[in-house]
């Protein structure tokens, strides 16, 4: 597994990718089964992740519904 991170402005780290070789599928049921994520959240992630060519963890993350570390531990679940 892979996890780049990248420092953004009054952010300590912030996740912008998980290993692209593998299914983003099961990360995304991770957060939805572990309750970090609502259904209706993970719609409107992935579609300004879509529109904004952007990473789903990144936009995830920006938009509050999960942390850097939901992310990892999420990432780190499905190796």
């Amino acid at each position: 597994m892979i996890i780049v991170a990248a420092r953004l402005p009054g952010e300590d780290a912030m996740l912008v990718a998980v290993s692209p070789m593998e299914p983003v599928s099961r990360l995304e049921s991770s957060l939805v089964r572990w309750g970090v994520l609502s259904s209706a959240q993970l719609a409107q992630a992935r579609d300004l992740a879509h529109r904004t060519y952007r990473y789903l963890g990144e936009v995830i993350v920006e938009m509050g519904a999960a942390t850097v570390d939901d992310i990892r531990r999420a990432a780190e679940a499905r190796s």
